[in-house]
C-alpha cells in the first residue's frame, strides 16, 4: 500500500483531496454499520420525511 497524506494537519486545516482519496472512499452504508453497529447504522441511514423544523429553515437567518 502507498504511503497516504494525512488529511489534515498539524493546524487542523484540511488539504486538496486527490483522485486517489476519491478511489478510497466507500459509501456510507458500508461504513456506518462498521463504525456504530447495524442497528444505530439503519438509524442514520434512514430517508428523513416531512418539513423540516422552522429553526432549520434558511431563509430565518
Amino acid at each position: 500500500m502507498e504511503n497516504q497524506q494525512p488529511l489534515t494537519d498539524a493546524n487542523g486545516e484540511v488539504r486538496e483531496l486527490t483522485e486517489v482519496d476519491f478511489q478510497r472512499m466507500r459509501p456510507a452504508s458500508e461504513v456506518l454499520p462498521e463504525l456504530f453497529g447495524t442497528e444505530l447504522a439503519a438509524e442514520m441511514l434512514k430517508p428523513k420525511t416531512g418539513r423540516p423544523h422552522k429553526d432549520m429553515l434558511m431563509n430565518d437567518f
